[in-house]
């Protein structure tokens, strides 16, 4: 009767163990499936925040071609002949002060960079493949 009763109560905890072990299994499950869905959440903003950037430096690039555009027009608009005939003040020193008193002087171009080249055209927006390593860094590969 003793050695039944040991067998009852070990059966019994078996068999709780083993659903305690099957609803373990299940909810591990679930979280699988969350951090796929978390996954792809993230790669999708990712994505965008990549395209806005993309989309904000073709603009920002296009906006400099713009502004030298602009510059070169500017320059070639001034007279050849008139700078002959005045004379040229001397150009300041620049050799102790900053690059903001520099560009506060009389030479406006002194300070600005220089940029130099066309903008790139703007394309379609590219998507991102994210890819893991086994050590665990994430990185993004462009797809066009």
């Amino acid at each position: 009767v003793l050695v039944t009763a040991i067998n009852v109560t070990a059966a019994f905890y078996l068999y709780r163990g083993v659903n305690d072990l099957r609803a373990l299994e299940a909810r591990l499950d679930q979280l699988g499936q969350f951090e796929q869905r978390i996954g792809a959440r993230i790669d999708t903003v990712n994505n965008g925040f990549q395209s806005r950037f993309e989309t904000l430096d073709r603009q920002l690039q296009a906006s400099f071609g713009q502004i030298n555009g602009n510059l070169a027009r500017l320059e070639q608009r001034q007279p050849v002949a008139a700078d002959a005939e005045t004379p040229r003040a001397p150009e300041p020193s620049f050799a102790n002060t900053t690059v903001a008193e520099a560009s506060a002087g009389e030479n406006p171009s002194v300070g600005a960079p220089a940029f130099k080249g066309k903008a790139a055209p703007p394309g379609p927006n590219p998507s991102y493949q994210r890819i893991q390593q086994a050590d665990g860094k994430v990185y993004y590969k462009k797809i066009n």
